[in-house]
Protein backbone atom coordinates (compact mmCIF):
# COMPACT_ATOMS: atom_id res chain seq x y z
CA UNK A 1 0.00 0.00 0.00
CA UNK A 2 2.61 2.17 0.57
CA UNK A 3 3.05 2.60 -3.33
CA UNK A 4 -0.23 4.82 -3.29
CA UNK A 5 1.44 7.57 -0.58
CA UNK A 6 1.95 10.55 -1.85
CA UNK A 7 1.84 14.30 -0.68
CA UNK A 8 -1.76 15.61 -0.43
CA UNK A 9 -2.75 18.42 -2.48
CA UNK A 10 -6.61 18.27 -2.31
CA UNK A 11 -8.12 22.05 -2.26
CA UNK A 12 -9.79 22.24 1.30
CA UNK A 13 -13.10 20.44 1.53
CA UNK A 14 -14.95 23.67 2.12
CA UNK A 15 -14.88 24.42 -1.06
CA UNK A 16 -17.24 21.57 -1.94
CA UNK A 17 -19.79 21.53 1.07
CA UNK A 18 -20.12 25.18 0.38
CA UNK A 19 -20.01 25.57 -3.30
CA UNK A 20 -24.45 24.87 -3.05
CA UNK A 21 -24.38 28.33 -0.97
CA UNK A 22 -22.02 30.59 -3.21
CA UNK A 23 -24.60 28.99 -6.12
CA UNK A 24 -27.82 30.02 -4.34
CA UNK A 25 -26.61 33.73 -3.48
CA UNK A 26 -25.47 33.78 -7.59
CA UNK A 27 -28.94 32.42 -8.21
CA UNK A 28 -30.28 35.19 -5.91
CA UNK A 29 -28.16 38.03 -7.29
CA UNK A 30 -29.27 37.02 -10.87
CA UNK A 31 -33.21 36.45 -10.31
CA UNK A 32 -34.32 38.52 -7.52
CA UNK A 33 -32.25 41.59 -8.32
CA UNK A 34 -33.16 43.88 -11.31
CA UNK A 35 -31.12 44.99 -13.57
CA UNK A 36 -30.58 49.15 -14.07
CA UNK A 37 -32.23 50.49 -16.99
CA UNK A 38 -30.12 51.16 -20.16
CA UNK A 39 -26.86 49.08 -18.84
CA UNK A 40 -28.72 45.84 -20.42
CA UNK A 41 -26.52 44.86 -23.33
CA UNK A 42 -28.95 42.56 -26.05
CA UNK A 43 -32.11 41.50 -26.61
CA UNK A 44 -34.61 40.23 -24.30
CA UNK A 45 -34.26 37.22 -26.01
CA UNK A 46 -30.76 36.93 -25.29
CA UNK A 47 -31.06 37.80 -22.14
CA UNK A 48 -33.40 35.09 -21.44
CA UNK A 49 -31.50 32.39 -23.06
CA UNK A 50 -27.77 33.57 -20.98
CA UNK A 51 -30.12 33.54 -18.06
CA UNK A 52 -31.61 30.06 -18.67
CA UNK A 53 -27.57 28.35 -19.44
CA UNK A 54 -26.60 30.30 -15.62
CA UNK A 55 -29.77 28.43 -14.15
CA UNK A 56 -28.68 25.51 -16.07
CA UNK A 57 -24.94 25.98 -15.05
CA UNK A 58 -25.76 26.59 -11.28
CA UNK A 59 -28.03 23.38 -11.67
CA UNK A 60 -25.47 20.80 -12.41
CA UNK A 61 -22.70 23.03 -10.32
CA UNK A 62 -24.61 22.08 -7.03
CA UNK A 63 -25.46 18.73 -8.08
CA UNK A 64 -22.17 17.77 -8.37
CA UNK A 65 -20.78 19.40 -5.60
CA UNK A 66 -23.51 17.71 -3.47
CA UNK A 67 -22.58 14.31 -5.09
CA UNK A 68 -19.91 13.92 -7.04
CA UNK A 69 -17.32 12.17 -4.67
CA UNK A 70 -14.04 12.79 -7.45
CA UNK A 71 -12.89 16.00 -6.88
CA UNK A 72 -10.74 15.74 -4.59
CA UNK A 73 -9.17 13.29 -6.36
CA UNK A 74 -9.18 14.52 -9.65
CA UNK A 75 -7.10 17.49 -8.03
CA UNK A 76 -4.53 15.31 -6.99
CA UNK A 77 -4.26 13.56 -10.31
CA UNK A 78 -5.00 16.13 -12.86
CA UNK A 79 -4.38 19.65 -10.77
CA UNK A 80 -7.04 21.03 -11.87
CA UNK A 81 -9.98 22.24 -9.49
CA UNK A 82 -12.93 21.69 -11.68
CA UNK A 83 -15.33 23.47 -8.98
CA UNK A 84 -13.58 26.72 -9.05
CA UNK A 85 -13.38 25.87 -13.14
CA UNK A 86 -17.21 25.91 -13.05
CA UNK A 87 -17.29 29.52 -11.02
CA UNK A 88 -15.47 30.85 -13.61
CA UNK A 89 -16.73 29.78 -16.19
CA UNK A 90 -20.25 30.92 -14.43
CA UNK A 91 -18.61 34.89 -15.10
CA UNK A 92 -17.70 34.33 -18.59
CA UNK A 93 -21.23 33.31 -19.32
CA UNK A 94 -22.89 36.16 -17.29
CA UNK A 95 -20.79 38.83 -18.54
CA UNK A 96 -23.17 40.79 -20.50
CA UNK A 97 -20.52 42.43 -22.65
CA UNK A 98 -19.91 38.67 -24.25
CA UNK A 99 -22.19 37.67 -26.41
CA UNK A 100 -24.51 35.08 -25.49
CA UNK A 101 -23.54 31.57 -26.56
CA UNK A 102 -25.74 29.47 -28.62
CA UNK A 103 -26.64 25.86 -26.68
CA UNK A 104 -23.77 24.10 -28.91
CA UNK A 105 -21.34 26.30 -27.86
CA UNK A 106 -22.53 26.44 -24.24
CA UNK A 107 -22.59 22.56 -24.91
CA UNK A 108 -19.18 22.64 -26.00
CA UNK A 109 -17.11 24.91 -23.38
CA UNK A 110 -19.11 22.57 -20.56
CA UNK A 111 -18.00 19.53 -22.47
CA UNK A 112 -14.36 21.26 -22.24
CA UNK A 113 -14.65 21.81 -18.65
CA UNK A 114 -15.21 18.48 -17.10
CA UNK A 115 -12.89 17.21 -19.39
CA UNK A 116 -10.06 18.96 -17.74
CA UNK A 117 -10.45 16.30 -14.57
CA UNK A 118 -9.66 13.37 -17.55
CA UNK A 119 -12.85 11.62 -17.89
CA UNK A 120 -12.25 10.93 -14.34
CA UNK A 121 -15.18 9.30 -12.49
CA UNK A 122 -17.15 9.66 -16.04
CA UNK A 123 -17.33 13.29 -15.59
CA UNK A 124 -18.39 14.45 -19.40
CA UNK A 125 -20.93 15.95 -21.68
CA UNK A 126 -23.00 12.66 -22.71
CA UNK A 127 -25.53 12.00 -24.64
CA UNK A 128 -26.90 8.95 -22.54
CA UNK A 129 -27.04 5.13 -23.04
CA UNK A 130 -27.81 5.44 -26.46
CA UNK A 131 -24.29 6.26 -26.70
CA UNK A 132 -22.61 3.56 -24.60
CA UNK A 133 -22.75 0.75 -27.40
CA UNK A 134 -22.34 -0.44 -30.92
CA UNK A 135 -24.86 -1.42 -32.99
CA UNK A 136 -25.39 -5.12 -33.44
CA UNK A 137 -23.49 -8.14 -31.59
CA UNK A 138 -21.65 -8.83 -34.62
CA UNK A 139 -20.09 -5.38 -34.36
CA UNK A 140 -19.55 -5.93 -30.89
CA UNK A 141 -17.90 -9.74 -31.02
CA UNK A 142 -14.93 -11.28 -32.90
CA UNK A 143 -14.30 -15.08 -32.50
CA UNK A 144 -10.94 -16.73 -34.63
CA UNK A 145 -9.24 -19.65 -34.16
CA UNK A 146 -5.25 -18.73 -33.91
CA UNK A 147 -4.06 -22.30 -33.82
CA UNK A 148 -6.41 -24.78 -35.00
CA UNK A 149 -6.66 -27.40 -31.82
CA UNK A 150 -4.49 -24.93 -29.30
CA UNK A 151 -5.30 -21.33 -29.65
CA UNK A 152 -8.42 -19.13 -29.57
CA UNK A 153 -9.74 -15.92 -29.12
CA UNK A 154 -12.57 -13.55 -28.39
CA UNK A 155 -12.81 -10.00 -28.97
CA UNK A 156 -14.99 -7.72 -27.34
CA UNK A 157 -15.12 -3.97 -28.11
CA UNK A 158 -17.92 -2.77 -25.72
CA UNK A 159 -19.74 -4.27 -22.94
CA UNK A 160 -23.18 -4.24 -24.27
CA UNK A 161 -24.84 -4.40 -27.72
CA UNK A 162 -28.07 -2.44 -29.15
CA UNK A 163 -30.70 -3.09 -27.02
CA UNK A 164 -28.89 -4.33 -23.84
CA UNK A 165 -31.23 -2.61 -21.68
CA UNK A 166 -34.24 -4.00 -22.75
CA UNK A 167 -34.02 -7.84 -21.70
CA UNK A 168 -32.42 -11.72 -22.36
CA UNK A 169 -33.89 -11.12 -26.29
CA UNK A 170 -30.51 -9.23 -26.99
CA UNK A 171 -27.99 -11.34 -24.50
CA UNK A 172 -29.25 -14.17 -26.59
CA UNK A 173 -28.11 -13.03 -29.71
CA UNK A 174 -24.73 -12.36 -28.10
CA UNK A 175 -24.89 -15.80 -26.98
CA UNK A 176 -25.63 -17.14 -30.57
CA UNK A 177 -22.23 -16.05 -31.54
CA UNK A 178 -19.82 -16.95 -28.35
CA UNK A 179 -21.52 -20.41 -27.41
CA UNK A 180 -20.98 -22.26 -30.10
CA UNK A 181 -17.74 -20.76 -30.82
CA UNK A 182 -16.68 -22.21 -26.77
CA UNK A 183 -18.48 -25.61 -27.43
CA UNK A 184 -15.86 -25.75 -30.58
CA UNK A 185 -13.14 -24.90 -29.05
CA UNK A 186 -13.86 -27.33 -26.23
CA UNK A 187 -10.02 -29.35 -26.44
CA UNK A 188 -7.88 -26.02 -26.83
CA UNK A 189 -5.21 -25.34 -24.28
CA UNK A 190 -5.54 -21.51 -24.99
CA UNK A 191 -8.28 -19.18 -25.12
CA UNK A 192 -7.38 -15.13 -25.06
CA UNK A 193 -10.18 -12.84 -24.55
CA UNK A 194 -9.43 -9.08 -25.67
CA UNK A 195 -11.02 -5.95 -23.83
CA UNK A 196 -8.30 -3.96 -24.88
CA UNK A 197 -9.91 -0.33 -25.80
CA UNK A 198 -12.61 -1.55 -24.43
CA UNK A 199 -14.36 1.82 -22.24
CA UNK A 200 -17.10 -0.04 -20.55
CA UNK A 201 -20.94 -0.24 -21.44
CA UNK A 202 -23.19 -2.11 -19.71
CA UNK A 203 -21.86 -4.00 -15.83
CA UNK A 204 -22.26 -7.53 -15.69
CA UNK A 205 -22.05 -8.37 -20.04
CA UNK A 206 -18.78 -9.94 -20.00
CA UNK A 207 -19.79 -11.83 -16.88
CA UNK A 208 -22.98 -12.88 -18.17
CA UNK A 209 -21.33 -13.94 -21.81
CA UNK A 210 -17.84 -15.12 -20.34
CA UNK A 211 -17.34 -15.79 -17.59
CA UNK A 212 -20.54 -17.60 -16.59
CA UNK A 213 -20.55 -20.26 -19.18
CA UNK A 214 -16.82 -21.00 -18.27
CA UNK A 215 -18.23 -21.08 -14.99
CA UNK A 216 -16.04 -24.33 -13.88
CA UNK A 217 -12.94 -22.53 -14.38
CA UNK A 218 -13.34 -20.37 -11.32
CA UNK A 219 -10.36 -21.29 -8.72
CA UNK A 220 -13.14 -20.36 -5.29
CA UNK A 221 -15.88 -20.42 -4.21
CA UNK A 222 -18.47 -17.68 -4.58
CA UNK A 223 -20.00 -15.17 -4.00
CA UNK A 224 -17.01 -13.05 -3.59
CA UNK A 225 -16.72 -8.87 -2.90
CA UNK A 226 -14.20 -7.46 -5.33
CA UNK A 227 -16.05 -3.94 -5.17
CA UNK A 228 -16.45 -1.92 -2.04
CA UNK A 229 -18.66 1.70 -2.96
CA UNK A 230 -18.65 4.73 -1.02
CA UNK A 231 -21.86 7.23 -1.83
CA UNK A 232 -22.21 10.99 -0.80
CA UNK A 233 -25.83 11.20 0.23
CA UNK A 234 -27.03 14.57 -1.87
CA UNK A 235 -30.01 14.92 -3.29
CA UNK A 236 -29.43 13.79 -6.42
CA UNK A 237 -28.10 10.39 -5.30
CA UNK A 238 -30.79 10.16 -2.79
CA UNK A 239 -33.23 10.11 -4.95
CA UNK A 240 -31.73 7.05 -7.32
CA UNK A 241 -30.36 5.50 -4.59
CA UNK A 242 -33.47 4.30 -2.29
CA UNK A 243 -33.62 0.64 -3.55
CA UNK A 244 -29.66 0.35 -3.70
CA UNK A 245 -29.63 1.32 -0.18
CA UNK A 246 -32.91 -1.64 0.42
CA UNK A 247 -30.95 -3.96 -1.83
CA UNK A 248 -28.11 -3.93 0.10
CA UNK A 249 -29.29 -4.42 3.44
CA UNK A 250 -29.69 -8.08 2.57
CA UNK A 251 -28.55 -8.83 -1.08
CA UNK A 252 -26.15 -11.51 -2.15
CA UNK A 253 -25.34 -9.21 -4.88
CA UNK A 254 -25.12 -6.39 -2.81
CA UNK A 255 -24.50 -5.87 1.01
CA UNK A 256 -21.88 -3.65 3.28
CA UNK A 257 -22.15 -1.49 6.14
CA UNK A 258 -25.04 1.19 5.43
CA UNK A 259 -24.85 4.30 7.22
CA UNK A 260 -21.86 5.61 8.03
CA UNK A 261 -21.92 8.72 10.07
CA UNK A 262 -21.50 7.20 13.29
CA UNK A 263 -18.43 5.75 12.12
CA UNK A 264 -16.66 9.08 10.57
CA UNK A 265 -17.86 10.85 13.49
CA UNK A 266 -15.83 8.26 15.59
CA UNK A 267 -12.90 8.93 13.61
CA UNK A 268 -11.13 6.85 10.98
CA UNK A 269 -9.92 4.44 13.26
CA UNK A 270 -13.27 3.53 13.25
CA UNK A 271 -13.92 3.53 9.88
CA UNK A 272 -11.16 0.85 9.31
CA UNK A 273 -12.13 -1.81 11.65
CA UNK A 274 -15.69 -1.78 10.55
CA UNK A 275 -14.64 -1.95 7.02
CA UNK A 276 -11.92 -4.60 7.74
CA UNK A 277 -8.74 -3.05 6.52
CA UNK A 278 -5.43 -2.60 8.51
CA UNK A 279 -4.54 0.62 6.71
CA UNK A 280 -5.85 2.63 4.09
CA UNK A 281 -3.37 5.82 2.81
CA UNK A 282 -4.65 9.20 4.44
CA UNK A 283 -5.75 10.84 1.22
CA UNK A 284 -7.79 7.73 0.56
CA UNK A 285 -9.09 8.02 4.47
CA UNK A 286 -9.60 11.96 4.22
CA UNK A 287 -11.68 11.33 1.09
CA UNK A 288 -13.98 8.10 3.00
CA UNK A 289 -14.44 10.57 6.11
CA UNK A 290 -16.57 12.84 3.45
CA UNK A 291 -19.35 9.65 2.68
CA UNK A 292 -22.75 9.35 4.15
CA UNK A 293 -23.04 4.99 2.91
CA UNK A 294 -21.23 2.07 2.02
CA UNK A 295 -22.24 -1.19 0.02
CA UNK A 296 -20.07 -3.89 -1.16
CA UNK A 297 -20.56 -5.13 -4.66
CA UNK A 298 -20.83 -8.73 -4.92
CA UNK A 299 -20.30 -11.74 -7.47
CA UNK A 300 -22.19 -14.68 -6.90
CA UNK A 301 -22.89 -17.97 -8.51
CA UNK A 302 -23.67 -21.69 -7.38
CA UNK A 303 -20.77 -24.02 -8.39
CA UNK A 304 -22.34 -26.88 -6.76
CA UNK A 305 -24.31 -28.36 -9.26
CA UNK A 306 -23.15 -27.31 -12.92
CA UNK A 307 -25.18 -28.89 -15.46
CA UNK A 308 -24.10 -28.97 -19.14
CA UNK A 309 -20.99 -26.86 -18.57
CA UNK A 310 -18.53 -25.97 -21.69
CA UNK A 311 -15.86 -28.48 -22.42
CA UNK A 312 -13.02 -26.23 -22.29
CA UNK A 313 -10.50 -26.44 -19.61
CA UNK A 314 -7.33 -24.47 -20.72
CA UNK A 315 -5.82 -21.75 -19.57
CA UNK A 316 -7.52 -18.13 -20.05
CA UNK A 317 -5.48 -15.04 -20.97
CA UNK A 318 -7.55 -11.56 -20.57
CA UNK A 319 -5.99 -8.71 -22.36
CA UNK A 320 -6.26 -5.23 -20.77
CA UNK A 321 -4.82 -1.52 -21.63
CA UNK A 322 -5.17 1.98 -20.38
CA UNK A 323 -7.86 2.71 -22.64
CA UNK A 324 -10.24 -0.76 -20.18
CA UNK A 325 -12.80 1.19 -18.31
CA UNK A 326 -15.69 1.44 -16.21
CA UNK A 327 -17.84 -2.14 -16.62
CA UNK A 328 -14.94 -3.33 -18.74
CA UNK A 329 -12.31 -2.94 -15.96
CA UNK A 330 -14.88 -3.79 -13.39
CA UNK A 331 -14.76 -7.41 -15.43
CA UNK A 332 -11.17 -7.23 -15.63
CA UNK A 333 -10.68 -7.22 -11.55
CA UNK A 334 -13.78 -9.73 -10.72
CA UNK A 335 -11.02 -12.12 -13.80
CA UNK A 336 -8.30 -11.22 -11.59
CA UNK A 337 -9.91 -11.56 -8.00
CA UNK A 338 -11.29 -15.27 -8.40
CA UNK A 339 -8.79 -16.51 -11.00
CA UNK A 340 -10.88 -16.93 -14.09
CA UNK A 341 -7.67 -15.27 -16.02
CA UNK A 342 -4.00 -14.04 -16.61
CA UNK A 343 -3.74 -10.22 -17.17
CA UNK A 344 -2.05 -9.45 -19.90
CA UNK A 345 -0.74 -5.96 -21.21
CA UNK A 346 -0.80 -2.67 -19.80
CA UNK A 347 -2.53 -0.86 -16.16
CA UNK A 348 -6.53 -0.12 -16.76
CA UNK A 349 -7.95 3.40 -17.08
CA UNK A 350 -8.89 3.36 -13.18
CA UNK A 351 -12.04 3.71 -11.40
CA UNK A 352 -15.09 1.15 -11.53
CA UNK A 353 -18.18 2.69 -10.63
CA UNK A 354 -21.17 3.18 -12.69
CA UNK A 355 -22.29 6.09 -14.25
CA UNK A 356 -25.54 8.70 -13.23
CA UNK A 357 -26.86 11.15 -16.22
CA UNK A 358 -28.01 14.18 -15.03
CA UNK A 359 -30.49 16.15 -18.19
CA UNK A 360 -30.01 19.78 -17.55
CA UNK A 361 -33.41 21.61 -17.45
CA UNK A 362 -33.41 24.40 -19.99
CA UNK A 363 -30.35 23.46 -22.74
CA UNK A 364 -31.42 19.67 -22.03
CA UNK A 365 -27.56 18.46 -21.90
CA UNK A 366 -26.82 15.69 -20.38
CA UNK A 367 -24.50 15.36 -17.53
CA UNK A 368 -22.65 11.75 -16.49
CA UNK A 369 -21.07 11.36 -13.20
CA UNK A 370 -20.03 8.84 -11.01
CA UNK A 371 -21.99 8.95 -7.45
CA UNK A 372 -19.88 6.48 -5.58
CA UNK A 373 -15.98 6.18 -4.87
CA UNK A 374 -14.80 2.36 -5.12
CA UNK A 375 -11.71 0.39 -3.18
CA UNK A 376 -10.99 -3.00 -4.61
CA UNK A 377 -11.11 -5.91 -2.08
CA UNK A 378 -8.17 -4.94 -0.40
CA UNK A 379 -8.74 -1.37 0.19
CA UNK A 380 -6.85 -0.27 -3.19
CA UNK A 381 -8.68 2.63 -4.66
CA UNK A 382 -9.41 2.07 -8.32
CA UNK A 383 -8.53 5.89 -9.31
CA UNK A 384 -5.02 3.79 -9.91
CA UNK A 385 -6.37 1.13 -12.19
CA UNK A 386 -5.96 -2.46 -12.07
CA UNK A 387 -2.34 -4.39 -12.86
CA UNK A 388 -2.12 -6.69 -15.46
CA UNK A 389 -0.15 -10.06 -14.23
CA UNK A 390 2.33 -9.82 -17.35
CA UNK A 391 2.74 -6.47 -19.08
CA UNK A 392 3.35 -6.10 -22.69
CA UNK A 393 6.99 -7.03 -23.67
CA UNK A 394 9.50 -4.63 -25.36
CA UNK A 395 8.50 -3.64 -28.81
CA UNK A 396 5.50 -5.97 -28.45
CA UNK A 397 1.59 -5.73 -27.78
CA UNK A 398 -0.72 -7.53 -25.52
CA UNK A 399 -1.66 -10.47 -28.12
CA UNK A 400 1.70 -10.48 -29.50
CA UNK A 401 3.15 -11.23 -25.74
CA UNK A 402 0.55 -13.73 -25.02
CA UNK A 403 1.55 -15.34 -28.25
CA UNK A 404 5.21 -15.25 -27.16
CA UNK A 405 4.68 -17.00 -23.53
CA UNK A 406 2.35 -19.67 -24.96
CA UNK A 407 5.25 -20.15 -27.55
CA UNK A 408 8.10 -20.47 -24.92
CA UNK A 409 5.57 -22.96 -22.59
CA UNK A 410 5.81 -24.91 -25.46
CA UNK A 411 9.60 -25.55 -25.53
CA UNK A 412 9.63 -27.32 -22.14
Amino acid sequence: MSNYQFVRHTPPKKILRNLAIVVAVILAIVFIVPPVHGAIVGSLDERRARNEMLYDLDFITTVLAENFPYFPMIYRRTGNDIPMMLLEFREEVADRSRPVMTVDEFEGALQYLLLQGDARGHLSVNRGYASLRPTSSEDNLHTEIIEEGRIAFIGVNRMGVHGSRSGNSVMNTCRAIVDPFLQEIGGFEHLILDIRRNSGGIGGYFEQLIMRPLRHMFLQDLPVTYIHHFIRSGEYNESRTDELRSRASGSLFFSGIGELEELTEAGSDALLDALGFDYLPEYVLNDLMEMDFHFRQRFTLSLAHIQNPIPFDGRIWLLVDEWTASAAQQAALLARDIGFATLVGSTTRGIASFGFFVELPNTGIMVRYDPTYTLDRYGRPLEYGILPHYFNREGMDALETVLAMIAEMNEY
